[in-house]
């Protein structure tokens, strides 16, 4: 090798042996259930997503929410949180966040405030200056450098993936406003102290919590056929 050859690796992409066809991408009809119009007393949307904040979302707000409609192709349910607010849970990835985002676009337009929780293994939060981390860390991005300013900003490398990330994303490009809050948490199952932190944050959003719950856990039947 001569010193400052660019060496490039030997490909098989297009030899027409190992060549396989895709199909085409066919989008999926996507039906909504209910009054899916944005309503004209929206002010808030939150969205939140992520086995642990919606089984703590599922727990302690959305029963006593009211059903707006639903998408259930993407596991989309948009719940009336009173007040002007209204709480998207999202729990599946069949069809690509872009076109939920499509679906929803007038509603992101109409909002003032855009907020969303989204959760990620405490093993996979990246910062060298931290020894010890806690059992739930939150980190936010957001487009207004002062808002919520009791939580710092994820700092590089972190990476951040989901709806919340593109919305935030989308917002960033259009001019909207968001904050994407980060929920860092370990694999131990939800309790009063790593869920601590977060009824902190949902209730900082001025949501409506039903602290008589005490079974986050629901464990599965022991009957066996």
């Amino acid at each position: 090798m001569v010193f400052g050859e660019i060496v490039e690796p030997s490909t098989r992409a297009l030899i027409d042996d190992e060549y396989e066809e895709y199909s085409d991408y066919i989008k999926p009809e996507l039906k909504w259930e209910g009054t899916f119009k944005a309503p004209p007393d929206l002010d808030t949307l939150i969205f939140v997503e992520g086995s642990k904040i919606l089984t703590l979302f599922n727990a302690l707000i959305l029963k006593e929410q009211d059903l707006v409609c639903m998408l259930k192709v993407a596991g989309l349910q948009i719940f009336n949180g009173k007040n002007g607010k209204y709480i998207i849970s999202y729990s599946k990835n069949e069809i690509t966040t872009g076109e939920i985002i499509e679906e929803l676009v007038l509603w992101l337009r109409k909002a003032a405030h855009i907020y969303g929780l989204t959760s990620e293994s405490a093993a996979s939060y990246q910062n060298l200056q931290m020894s010890e981390k806690p059992e739930t860390l939150i980190r936010k991005l957001s487009t207004e450098i002062n808002l919520f300013p009791n939580y710092k900003k994820l700092e590089s490398p972190n990476l951040v993936s989901g709806l919340g990330a593109d919305i935030l994303s989308f917002c960033i490009h259009t001019g909207l406003k968001a904050t994407l809050f980060v929920v860092y948490m370990d694999s131990s199952p939800l309790d009063s102290i790593n869920t601590t932190p977060i009824i902190q944050l949902i209730k900082l959003l001025d949501l409506d919590v039903n602290m008589s719950c005490t079974n986050l856990n629901p464990v599965p039947s022991n009957l066996y056929l």
